[in-house]
């Protein structure tokens, strides 16, 4: 029997939910910012389907919004 097929939809949600986090987390933690760049659609594209999930949304945004304007790109700082 397939693991995933026997959890529920909370025990899914938050892995889901932590595997994104953690995966726009540790880009930064390892400075690829080309990776963060790829990771943060991911996971703010997960807290709109996922709104009960999205405890660290305004973490991620604000780390968003930092990298926005560290690398210059202010035509896409806004949200």
């Amino acid at each position: 029997q397939n693991a995933v097929a026997s959890l529920d939809t909370n025990a899914l949600t938050t892995i889901y939910k932590d595997y994104y986090e953690i995966s726009a987390l540790v880009s930064v933690l390892k400075n690829d910012m080309i990776a963060f760049d790829d990771a943060i659609p991911r996971v703010l594209s997960f807290y709109e389907q996922c709104p009960s999930a999205a405890e660290n949304k305004y973490l991620m945004i604000g780390l968003n919004l930092m990298f926005l304007l560290a690398s210059n790109r202010l035509s896409d700082f806004h949200m």
